[in-house]
């Protein structure tokens, strides 16, 4: 770490930075089916440390050099060298100077939510160097990768054969009909539907592209499960995503908004290989409002904005989960809601998200804030199939 700091390239992965003043942090819950224990890791860090402290000093040697990468490298050198290529290696890295990155590496979040939208022909190298910056983060949770047209074999190559973040938290992909982010060069929000996907129901259809929706939860505030019939953890929401044929019941307690997507997968924590699962949730003990409309976006809007504490002013992401057959479908053009949600109160949050077919969230037309019904009229922790609607989740910052 210390030669790669010095050089100004502060690539401080958490499947690859160990130190014993930080072992404190290693020890964030999460699902044990999913995660070694803190002991097991130890030994695999210390490996880990030495081998990327070779590939650093090596990388560092080839960027002062201004020498391209050779094919023959390995995936995981690779990522950390595709930085090393541009002239001016000085004390910048992805927008992001050494100090920063290890002043994010260290500190802590209760509950979070960080997310962006990848767009384009997306490979390994891309999707390493637009996540280095969230590799930093200490009290990762979950990540969870909604995917349009890249492989998992493409996201699980970056997320651990680059990144080591499966051996940090659990990893996620989702496979989807289409996906909706936040574009970081655009500087909006923006939805992607698979081509030609909804004309089977008499749809305009939508008009392709390729992307990837990345999630970061982080803090203790979230947790990850797998279970094939429930939401295990408790909490004031879960984000919960199935694959078609996937049963579902109501959360113990708190919202739940998601959808049903072609498929899922989740890593392995010790091997990094991927494995099909019919579903996985992510809970959260943050404040939330989650409301399911099949109205106006606008108005829907502005009710989950008021019905936040300081009207949402500490709200940064909200999961957005409409049925595939709105979007383009609906509407006869992209982006549509997106922009009625920014009119509305919610210009500064960053979307995360899919196109589903099948919505899972609360009864048609309710809110739930904190996981309770607003009205009062529904039961504490409802769960419905939807179909033609859109979930809206803001999640506070904890």
């Amino acid at each position: 770490a210390a030669v790669v700091a010095a050089t100004g390239v502060a690539w401080i992965s958490s499947g690859s930075f160990h130190a014993d003043g930080f072992s404190s942090l290693w020890q964030v819950q999460r699902p044990a089916q999913l995660i070694q224990s803190v002991e097991q890791r130890h030994g695999a860090h210390v490996q880990n440390t030495d081998r990327s402290r070779q590939l650093a000093r090596a990388g560092c040697l080839q960027g002062c050099a201004n020498l391209a990468l050779a094919s023959s490298f390995t995936i995981g050198a690779g990522a950390l060298l595709t930085g090393l290529t541009r002239k001016n290696t000085s004390r910048r890295r992805c927008g992001i100077s050494s100090e920063q990155r290890v002043r994010a590496a260290v500190s802590a979040s209760k509950g979070s939510v960080e997310t962006f939208m990848i767009q384009g022909n997306v490979d390994v190298a891309t999707l390493s160097m637009a996540c280095a910056g969230i590799s930093g983060y200490m009290d990762l949770s979950t990540i969870v990768f909604f995917s349009l047209g890249v492989s998992e074999q493409t996201i699980a190559s970056a997320a651990g054969g680059a990144l080591g973040l499966h051996g940090a938290c659990p990893v996620f992909m989702v496979d989807c009909y289409g996906i909706v982010g936040y574009d970081n060069k655009g500087k909006k929000n923006v939805e992607l539907m698979e081509e030609g996907r909804g004309k089977e129901y008499g749809g305009v259809g939508g008009k392709g592209g390729q992307g990837v929706v990345v999630v970061a939860f982080r803090g203790p505030a979230y947790k990850a499960t797998i279970d094939p019939q429930q939401v295990a953890e408790t909490g004031e929401s879960h984000m919960l995503v199935c694959n078609g044929g996937a049963a579902y019941e109501p959360a113990k307690e708190g919202a739940v908004y998601g959808g049903m997507a072609k498929k899922c997968f989740v890593m392995d924590s010790n091997t990094g290989t991927v494995r099909e699962i019919s579903s996985f949730a992510v809970s959260g003990a943050v404040t939330s409002a989650v409301s399911t409309f099949a109205g106006d976006a606008a108005e829907a809007a502005k009710v989950a904005v008021a019905s936040m504490p300081n009207e949402a002013k500490e709200v940064k992401a909200a999961g957005y989960f409409p049925c595939y057959m709105r979007g383009i479908n609906k509407y006869g053009t992209d982006g549509v809601e997106c922009a009625e949600f920014a009119k509305n109160g919610m210009n500064s949050i960053r979307l995360f998200g899919m196109f589903a077919h099948g919505e899972l969230g609360p009864p048609e037309g309710s809110l739930l804030v904190g996981g309770a019904d607003v009205g009062g009229s529904i039961e504490q922790t409802p769960l419905s199939k939807h179909s033609m609607v859109s979930i809206l989740a803001l999640l506070q910052e904890a």
